[in-house]
């Protein structure tokens, strides 16, 4: 990967004269979570008008008091030291995100007047649910001050409208790294078939109805299949317990792999199993089509407003392990058709979901606003 070109003010600088620039409010770049992940995979191809304030971070509650004094101090310095037109927040639908979040959209509306983009991330109906009910009056201050929201589920648009929201509202999309998009596919899918869990071992992500499936799959299928469990989490040793007790011998636990070892377990399958109980867009699933992987997936989140039913593999709109078993089966024992998937996932997603197509959609999304900008002045 090319070396990072952003600005990421860790300090607050003292130049002055940078009208026209942009600046993304986003965790630490080195965690690994959905929208550090993000935001790494297309800095690479954002403008070099476009610059990165990264929250500190902590592990003891003294520790995290000091980095949000001290995040609050150099962010307000930042904004009256560097003229930054516009700001975007990449905030999710989480108690202490969206509280946070609330202070700096203050400061950047009401005390220096900037250009606001809003881009959710993740969306935690249980809490949104409580902000309906509670906190809607006080949400509807501080996050429809937003120019423009950027989401990656229709749902979340539905929702934002219901609440009143009278701006822009666009849909966006997540990402694979760039990398992906030059990958050699595996060859035809052959026997033992392969199938890939990759997530968060935990029970919300479906990983004991995946090792359901796969037992009532056995029955199913007159060829050997195999199952990869990739990935660590609080179910990862009732998983383990669960394949033990049930005669799964040939489901391996790999833990959490990421990089070479993440890509060589990607292409070494032939269909991904997705039985979440909820998900945003996920990214794992992507990285699988575009290694040439049908996917049986559930009908959550953002998947069913680009999902092709039967012609990437499955949506399912149940939690029962036989329904997985079947769709499964459908696609082993049928190995034109799970080719023919895999191959279309592969053009599909690479054309849709690379880092550089991302960063294109954002980038159109937020400059248009900040034109709107100029063409009132």
């Amino acid at each position: 990967m090319a070396e990072m070109k952003k600005s990421s003010y860790m300090t607050p600088p003292l130049a002055t004269g940078d009208a026209g620039r942009v600046l993304i409010f986003v965790p630490k770049l080195t965690l690994e979570g959905g929208v550090a992940n993000y935001y790494r995979m297309i800095k690479d191809f954002l403008p070099d008008n476009y610059c990165f304030f990264e929250k500190s971070q902590a592990k003891t509650l003294p520790g995290k008091l000091l980095a949000t004094i001290y995040d609050l101090l150099r962010y307000v310095l930042l904004l009256t030291f560097k003229d930054f037109q516009l700001v975007c927040f990449n905030p999710s639908m989480q108690p202490m995100a969206v509280k946070r979040e609330a202070v700096y959209i203050f400061i950047t509306k009401k005390v220096f007047r900037k250009k606001l983009v809003i881009f959710w991330h993740g969306w935690q109906e249980s809490y949104a649910s409580e902000i309906e009910k509670h906190h809607l009056a006080w949400f509807r201050k501080r996050y429809f001050a937003a120019e423009k929201m950027l989401v990656l589920i229709s749902g979340v648009c539905d929702k934002l409208r219901s609440w009143g929201y009278q701006g822009e509202i666009k849909q966006v999309i997540t990402c694979f790294e760039e990398s992906f998009a030059g990958l050699t596919v595996q060859p035809a899918p052959q026997a033992p078939f392969k199938i890939l869990f990759l997530a968060r071992v935990e029970l919300g992500k479906g990983v004991i109805t995946a090792l359901q499936a796969l037992k009532i799959l056995r029955s199913k299928c007159s060829v050997p299949v195999k199952m990869t469990v990739a990935g660590n989490g609080s179910a990862l040793a009732e998983a383990e317990k669960f394949a033990r007790e049930n005669g799964l011998e040939d489901v391996e636990f790999p833990g959490y792999i990421r990089g070479k070892a993440k890509i060589d377990c990607l292409l070494a399958n032939d269909i991904f199993l997705q039985p979440s109980l909820s998900e945003g867009l996920p990214c794992a699933m992507l990285e699988a089509m575009a290694c040439g992987l049908a996917v049986v997936t559930s009908k959550v989140g953002g998947i069913p407003d680009f999902f092709a039913e039967g012609v990437m593999g499955f949506m399912v709109d149940s939690q029962d392990p036989a329904v997985y078993a079947e769709k499964l089966a459908d696609l082993i024992n049928d190995p034109v058709r799970l080719k023919q998937c895999g191959e279309y996932n592969c053009m599909y997603a690479r054309k849709k979901f690379c880092a550089s197509a991302a960063a294109k959609l954002e980038c159109k999304e937020i400059t248009a606003v900040m034109n709107a900008g100029l063409e009132k002045q």
